[in-house]
C-alpha cells in the first residue's frame, strides 16, 4: 500500500500539491492508484485564458486618464479647476462618472503624497499605508446605486453565512473572515470585491503574505458560492469575483474562476505599484498605471453588479407552481397556525 500512494502522491502535479485525502480502508488504496480524474481535470484548466482578463479602459478614458500625466504642480493646478473643466479639447469624451471618480482619485492621491512632501516615508506602518495612501479605494469603489464600499476591519457576509452553516452553539466564530474592504451591491447587499492588507517588509513569499493571499482566496470563493447558491441557473461560466491584496505600495490584482469539476481557479490580473517619490511626470505615470488598473477592475465590479440581480432574481411567470400544490404554501401571518395543508388536522373524540 505504501508504495501505491507512493506513486500517486509522486504523479501529482505541483497544482494539486495542497489536495489531501484520507484513506478509510486499505481496500480504497489499488482504486486510488489507478484514480486519475484529479490529474486530468487539472490539465484540462491549464488553458490560456483567452476572454477572461479585465478588460482594459477604452481608448476615450485612456485619453482623458492621460490628461493628468503631468508634474505634481501642474496636476495641482488642474484638480483645481474641477472635473466639469477637463478634457474639454478630447472629441470622445467617457462618461461623466467615469471623470468625476478619475479627478477626486487623482485628488486623494495627491493629498496623501503632499503630507509627506512627495516622499513616502517606507518605515511608516501597515495603517499609514492602508488609511493614507490607499484611501482612495473608497473612491473608486463607490457608485450610489451599484456598488458600495466599506473599508475597515469588516467581516465578510458571505464567509460568515458559510462557517455558520449547520452551527446551533454561539461562539466567536460567528462572523465570517475579516477583511480590510468589501465592495457590496446596493441591490440585495451581495459581495463583489474583498481586499487584504498585508504588511509591506515581510516580502510577497513571507508566511503573513501566503496567509493572507489564502484568506483571501477563502473569502472571494464565499463571496461566489453565496451568489451561486442564490441564482436559479447555472452562473459558474460567467460569474467572477474579484480581490486585492495590498502591501505597502505595491497591490496585487486577482480574479476567481470556476473550472470544469470542483476546481476554482485563482487568476493574478497584475501588479502595479506606487512610486516612492513623486516630483516630475515619470513618476507621475507610474501613478497613474495603478490608477488604471484599479479603474479597469471598477468598470469589472459594475459590470458584474450589474448582472448578479438579474440572475437571482426569482421566475415570475408562475411555471414553477403547480395547481394543487401545497408544497409552497406558507400561511400569511406572523406565527403559524397549529395545522398547514401538509399537516391535516387528526380528529380527536370529544371527552364528556
Amino acid at each position: 500500500m505504501d508504495s501505491l500512494l507512493y506513486n500517486v502522491a509522486m504523479n501529482q502535479r505541483y497544482e494539486s500539491a495542497l489536495h489531501s485525502f484520507i484513506l478509510e480502508d486499505v481496500k480504497m488504496a489499488p482504486q486510488l492508484a489507478a484514480d486519475d480524474r484529479d490529474r486530468h481535470a487539472i490539465q484540462s484548466i491549464l488553458i490560456d485564458r483567452v476572454g477572461e482578463h479585465i478588460p482594459p479602459l477604452s481608448a476615450a478614458e485612456t485619453a482623458f486618464l492621460a490628461l493628468y500625466c503631468k508634474a505634481p504642480d501642474e496636476v495641482d493646478e488642474l484638480l483645481s479647476n474641477g472635473w466639469h473643466n477637463m478634457g474639454a479639447e478630447l472629441d470622445d469624451k467617457p462618461t461623466e462618472e467615469f471623470r468625476r471618480v478619475t479627478h477626486e482619485c487623482v485628488w486623494a492621491i495627491l493629498t496623501a503624497y503632499r503630507q509627506v512632501d512627495f516622499v513616502v516615508p517606507l518605515e511608516s506602518s501597515e495603517s499609514w499605508f492602508n488609511h493614507r495612501l490607499w484611501w482612495f479605494l473608497s473612491l473608486a469603489f463607490f457608485s450610489p446605486h451599484r456598488v458600495k464600499n466599506q473599508p475597515g476591519e469588516i467581516a465578510s457576509q458571505a464567509s460568515q453565512h458559510r462557517r455558520n452553516e449547520g452551527r446551533t452553539l454561539d461562539s466567536r466564530q460567528l462572523t465570517g473572515h475579516k477583511a480590510d474592504g468589501l465592495v457590496y451591491g446596493t441591490v440585495k447587499r451581495l459581495e463583489y470585491c474583498v481586499m487584504e492588507m498585508a504588511k509591506k517588509d515581510q516580502g510577497q513569499t513571507a508566511t503573513k503574505a501566503l496567509n493572507d493571499t489564502r484568506k483571501l482566496a477563502k473569502t472571494m470563493k464565499d463571496m461566489r458560492d453565496e451568489i451561486r447558491k442564490l441564482a436559479t441557473a447555472d452562473v459558474s461560466n460567467c460569474l467572477v469575483v474579484y480581490g486585492m491584496r495590498i502591501a505597502g505600495l505595491t497591490a496585487n490584482l486577482y480574479t476567481l474562476h470556476q473550472r470544469p469539476g470542483r476546481f476554482s481557479q485563482l487568476c493574478s490580473e497584475g501588479s502595479v505599484s506606487f512610486p516612492v517619490e513623486w516630483r516630475d511626470e515619470a513618476a507621475t505615470s507610474l501613478l497613474l498605471a495603478v490608477l488604471a488598473k484599479v479603474l479597469t477592475m471598477r468598470k469589472a465590479i459594475l459590470a458584474m453588479a450589474g448582472q448578479v440581480p438579474g440572475w437571482i432574481r426569482p421566475p415570475l411567470d408562475g411555471s414553477t407552481l403547480e395547481q394543487g400544490d401545497n408544497s409552497n404554501w406558507f400561511p400569511a401571518t406572523l406565527a403559524s397556525p397549529p395545522y398547514t395543508p401538509s399537516q391535516p388536522a387528526t380528529p380527536v373524540e370529544d371527552t364528556p
